[in-house]
């Protein structure tokens, strides 16, 4: 009874951590925009870099080593899941925001501490491989044509901790998977960063037929939260001046 207690109050402290992270995320990107995962996982890099922490914190977390380095490699398409992201935050006591900050304080006392800070939850065990759902389940992701699950999402829906299991067995369809997403991700990538051109030359156009000069703190005014630091609206920007015939 007591080791039910004790779940049960793991998981109602998981989920109540979960709710309030929840709000944080969305209460930052309300008052500075679209949120990018970019910083968390760039943030994260440098700091296991520097303090060579992969193997402490895959033993803090409870997340492979390989798994780690593959998270905080910009070449590698592998991308975990967002609850795979809130588990590993919720064990070293920090959250998904605090990461993208860089404020990594609280992840340094997880990984100077002599044990964990909290007991992660319990990872659901990897089945028995069924070759031939698998085979299905691959095939039916490389005919779909929404938008193109990962592999690790495939290998998710399938019961499987991580996708190492399907590549090993299906080589060939795995590989196809992940060039469809990352084909899909930078076609979307591209179609937003047209969509940002576009919107911050309609910004200048809309300003300057107001008699005003475009500049930044003009746009900022028109344009959604932090659209204006990127450095793809700043060429928008620019070029869009030179079309009106300003000089830079």
């Amino acid at each position: 009874m007591l080791l039910d207690q004790e779940v049960t109050a793991e998981h109602l402290a998981w989920q109540e951590w979960v709710w309030a992270t929840l709000k944080e995320l969305q209460a930052a990107s309300l008052s500075s925009g679209m949120l990018l995962w970019e910083p968390f996982f760039r943030h994260l890099a440098t700091y296991l870099h520097e303090q060579k922490g992969h193997s402490r914190l895959a033993q803090v977390t409870g997340i492979d080593r390989t798994v780690l380095y593959r998270w905080v490699d910009p070449a590698d398409t592998y991308s975990p899941t967002l609850e795979t992201i809130f588990k590993f935050c919720y064990v070293c006591q920090v959250t998904p925001l605090q990461v993208m900050n860089g404020q990594l304080d609280q992840l340094q006392q997880t990984l100077q501490a002599g044990t964990e800070l909290r007991s992660p939850l319990p990872h659901r065990q990897n089945r028995r491989l069924d070759r031939e759902r698998c085979q299905v389940a691959l095939q039916a992701a490389l005919d779909d044509k929404n938008e193109p699950l990962a592999l690790s999402q495939i290998a998710q829906q399938l019961g499987y901790e991580d996708a190492r299991q399907l590549v090993y067995h299906f080589p060939e369809e795995c590989t196809l998977v992940t060039q469809r997403a990352k084909e899909y991700r930078k076609e979307r990538k591209a179609q937003r960063l047209a969509q940002v051109r576009e919107q911050v030359r309609q910004a200048v156009i809309s300003v300057h037929s107001q008699g005003a000069y475009p500049s930044h703190r003009r746009l900022r005014l028109l344009l959604p939260g932090a659209l204006m630091r990127l450095s793809e609206a700043k060429d928008a920007w620019r070029a869009a001046l030179q079309e009106l015939g300003y000089e830079l």
